[in-house]
C-alpha cells in the first residue's frame, strides 16, 4: 500500500518505508498477485515506472523510499524488494534524465538489535533517495515487532526506527491539496 500511495499520491509525502511488499503495478488482480507474492512481478520494473511516467504526467513525484525485507520471506518472496528498489532508481532516473542516474553505495553488512542486514544505498548528489535492507534471518514479520502479534519478530533491527530514521530527513515540499474521493478509487 506504501509502493501504491507514494507513485499515484507522491505530493503528499516526503518519504516513505515499505516493509515486505511489491513493487507499484505489480498485479492488477487478486490470482496475479498471489503469484508475484511467491515469484516476483512478471513486468520489468524499468518498464513498468516508465508506465507510470507515461500515464501520470507532470503529477509525477519521486517519494525517497526504504525498503525494508527478510532474506527468508516465505510469504512475499525477498526479489520483490529488489523489484521496488530497481523500480524507484528507473522513476528517478526518468524523472530526472538531465541529472546522474542514482548511484547504489557498496553494500554495507551491520549488525544492528541483534540481526545483521545487509544495507545499499541509492543516492544522488550526496543525498540517498533509496535505501534497501535486507534483514539476515527474518521471515515475513514486522522486524523488531511485538512478537505478542501475528507477523512480529521481536529480535531487530527495529525497523519502525529505521523508517522514522529515513523518512525524517525529508520534507514535503509545501501545502498540497488532498485528492478527492474519486481519484483515491482510480489509483
Amino acid at each position: 500500500m506504501a509502493a501504491l500511495l507514494a507513485a499515484r499520491f507522491g505530493r503528499l509525502f516526503a518519504a516513505s518505508g515499505v516493509h515486505s511488499g511489491v513493487m507499484y503495478r505489480a498485479a492488477t488482480n487478486a490470482i496475479q498477485a498471489l503469484d508475484v507474492l511467491r515469484r516476483g512481478a512478471h513486468c520489468a520494473p524499468a518498464e513498468s515506472a516508465h508506465q507510470l511516467v507515461s500515464e501520470l504526467g507532470q503529477s509525477l513525484v519521486f517519494v525517497p523510499t526504504i525498503v525494508i525485507h527478510g532474506s527468508v520471506d516465505t510469504v512475499v518472496n525477498p526479489l520483490n524488494a529488489t523489484q521496488i528498489v530497481e523500480q524507484l532508481c528507473a522513476l528517478a532516473n526518468q524523472l530526472s534524465p538531465h541529472s546522474p542516474p542514482l548511484e547504489p553505495d557498496k553494500e554495507r553488512m551491520i549488525d544492528r538489535d541483534g540481526r545483521t542486514y545487509r544495507q545499499r544505498d541509492f543516492q544522488r548528489g550526496g543525498r540517498v533517495l533509496v535505501r534497501s535492507l535486507l534483514v539476515e534471518d527474518l521471515g515475513h514479520a514486522w522486524s523488531g515487532g511485538d512478537a505478542t502479534y501475528k507477523f512480529n519478530d521481536a529480535e531487530g533491527p527495529d525497523a519502525s526506527h529505521l523508517i522514522a530514521e529515513f523518512v525524517l530527513q525529508f520534507r514535503t515540499r509545501g501545502p498540497v491539496a488532498l485528492p478527492d474521493s474519486a481519484s483515491l478509487m482510480a489509483g
